[in-house]
C-alpha cells in the first residue's frame, strides 16, 4: 500500500482551515450583529460571561469584526492551498500554508492561550494541528526529493 504522506498533512492542515472559516464566520456574524458581546463571550471563553464587558462602542465591536474577518480569510486561504497544491506536493505553498499557520497559531499561544484568556480544551486544536500537518507534508516532501534524486 502507497502513503502519501503528503495528502494527509494536506487534509490535516485543509481541516485547521475549515475550523478557522467556520469560527470566523460565526464570531463575524456575533461581531456585526445587535449583540456584539456575544462574540467576545466566545472569544474570552475561559472567563464567566458575567466577567466579560459589554460591547457598546462602535470601535470595539469593529476590532471584534476585523479579527474575525482575519480568521475567516486565513482559514479560507490555508484550506484552498491545502486542498490543490499541498495535495499535490507542493514546495512553496508547503511553505505558505506553514508561515500563514504558524503566525496564527504563534499568536493564538503567546496572547489568548498562555494569559489563560481561550479555554486552553478549546484553543489547542490548531496548534495540535499545526505541526501534525507539517511533519505529514515534510515527509511527503522528501519521499518526494528521494524519488527525483533515485
Amino acid at each position: 500500500m502507497k502513503i502519501s504522506y503528503h495528502k494527509i498533512g494536506a487534509v490535516i492542515y485543509g481541516i485547521w482551515g475549515l475550523i478557522h472559516v467556520a469560527g470566523g464566520a460565526m464570531l463575524l456574524a456575533d461581531a456585526t450583529s445587535d449583540t456584539p458581546t456575544k462574540a467576545l463571550v466566545s472569544i474570552g471563553s475561559a472567563f464567566p460571561e458575567s466577567e466579560i464587558p459589554a460591547v457598546t462602542h462602535p470601535a470595539s465591536a469593529g476590532v471584534l469584526a476585523f479579527h474575525s474577518f482575519n480568521l475567516l480569510w486565513m482559514g479560507l486561504v490555508v484550506a484552498i492551498v491545502a486542498f490543490t497544491m499541498n495535495w499535490k506536493n507542493s514546495k512553496p505553498e508547503f511553505w505558505l500554508n506553514t508561515a500563514i499557520i504558524g503566525f496564527a497559531d504563534i499568536g493564538l499561544i503567546v496572547f489568548m492561550l498562555a494569559p489563560g484568556i481561550v479555554k486552553f480544551e478549546e484553543g489547542i486544536i490548531g496548534p495540535v494541528l499545526w505541526p501534525l500537518g507539517m511533519f505529514f507534508l515534510l515527509l511527503g516532501l522528501r519521499k518526494k526529493k528521494l524519488a527525483q534524486n533515485a
